[in-house]
């Protein structure tokens, strides 16, 4: 490393003090960054070719010599200065300086490798970054996936303050050793190359997938979570063309038998002995009334039903599963006050059993202004215990038409869904002349 200036009081400084100290500094963050990281692309840079040409995206590279490479804003390349009759081309970005006599400009320039058909591997410049290659399809270069490096982290640890590691660049992780890889960790898959050995045949410590939250509102398919005391592993619904036994969780011995597998068909599958500590509850999987995608979707559902009037959508919910005769709806309209109109919205029930998680959903139109609104939800309905509503509609004229159509469901005993429906008209007096 170059030696760095010492200075004290009443020394001259001059050119070569001064350039000494840059080299020094300029040399220390190369050094690290070379040695620490390496080479590579440490952000954005990433190629996409369009109709024009290949645009190269702005971002950052670290090359051999640990010299930064900053690309701050898109570079286009036209395909007419491009090779035309090539099988492919490779794109590099390489570190350029460009010297005046006041200062030192850093700079990048991109350099293209003409690729023949039988070549496979990467021939290296001097000191540039791979950005990637361009293959030659039927309609002109497509960008082929993979090849493009990063820089490493050489440390003992890696720690995160806030418990997260962000891993974006394919493969998302791996532990080398003498051979091929380890460990790999991908966005779809997990290999282990040779045993993975405990004592006792179990975990050393505990598997942890971690803290418990709220049930997820959406799905989400083929991944593990906690909620409460329950450890979920989400199987994805299958295509209408597929098998349901080809979406499945299973849980494998070290041989490889799947003593355990469930498939999205509602399959069961148990081979050999399964031994299981802790108790076993075998039931009928029912309605989770604080799950909030049963909710969501109920209310989605009738929301779009009741927007577009549409006989198909009411026809889904006919069946032994839905029983429309358990609520009544009533909306009774109030006198209209200036700039607004009251009314109540009353939901009861014809029969003994308690319906609960119910919600109201309600379409309003207001002259030609119409907007959806969630009115209650999570609320019960008995025999003795109706479910009042007061709402206020705002009235933009004394004469304003109104048109409110309310939809009503709820869970009965068994899952089944309740649901009922009720509408409003109201017409202003027209305005006296």
């Amino acid at each position: 490393m170059t030696d760095r200036p010492r200075y004290r009081e009443g020394r001259r400084l001059d050119a070569g003090v001064l350039t000494t100290e840059q080299d020094y500094l300029t040399e220390g963050r190369r050094t690290h960054d070379r040695t620490a990281h390496g080479s590579g692309v440490a952000r954005g840079l990433a190629l996409t070719a369009t109709a024009a040409g290949v645009t190269i995206a702005p971002g950052v590279a670290v090359d051999e010599a640990g010299r930064s490479l900053v690309v701050p804003a898109p570079i286009r390349l036209p395909w007419r200065d491009l090779p035309g009759d090539a099988a492919g081309l490779d794109l590099w970005l390489a570190y350029r300086e460009t010297a005046t006599a006041d200062r030192i400009a850093a700079g990048v320039c991109v350099q293209v490798e003409v690729v023949t058909a039988t070549a496979a591997a990467v021939v290296t410049p001097e000191s540039a970054v791979f950005l990637g290659r361009l293959r030659r399809g039927g309609n002109g270069y497509v960008v082929e996936p993979g090849g493009v490096s990063y820089p490493d982290v050489v440390a003992s640890a890696v720690a995160a303050p806030d418990v997260t590691l962000r891993l974006d660049a394919e493969p998302l992780l791996t532990v080398d050793g003498p051979g091929p890889a380890r460990l790999a960790v991908t966005s779809s898959a997990t290999s282990v190359t040779g045993t993975l050995a405990a004592p006792d045949g179990r975990v050393a410590g505990p598997v942890r997938f971690g803290r418990p939250g709220p049930p997820p509102g959406e799905a989400r398919p083929w991944r593990w979570y906690r909620t409460g005391r329950e450890l979920r592993a989400e199987i994805a619904t299958p295509a209408p063309t597929e098998v349901p036994e080809w979406s499945r969780f299973a849980v494998l011995t070290c041989r490889g038998s799947a003593p355990l597998a469930v498939d999205s068909g509602g399959t069961m599958t148990v081979s050999g002995d399964l031994t299981v500590e802790g108790p076993v509850v075998q039931a009928a999987a029912g309605t989770d009334p604080d799950d909030p995608r049963l909710r969501a979707r109920m209310l989605s559902t009738w929301v779009d039903a009741v927007d577009v009037a549409s006989r198909a959508v009411d026809d889904r919910f006919r069946g032994p599963a839905v029983d429309p005769s358990v609520l009544t709806v009533t909306l009774t309209p109030g006198p209209a006050g200036p700039g607004v109109l009251p009314y109540r919205l009353v939901v009861s029930t014809t029969g003994a059993a308690l319906v609960t998680d119910v919600s109201v959903v309600a379409t309003t139109t207001v002259d030609t202004a119409t907007s959806t609104a969630t009115l209650a939800t999570g609320r019960q309905v008995a025999s003795s215990q109706a479910l009042t509503l007061d709402v206020s509609v705002p009235l933009p004229s004394a004469s304003s038409r109104v048109h409110v159509s309310a939809a009503v469901l709820g869970v009965l005993p068994g899952s089944r869904v309740a649901y009922a429906s009720g509408t409003l008209d109201f017409v202003g007096p027209p305005p006296i002349p």
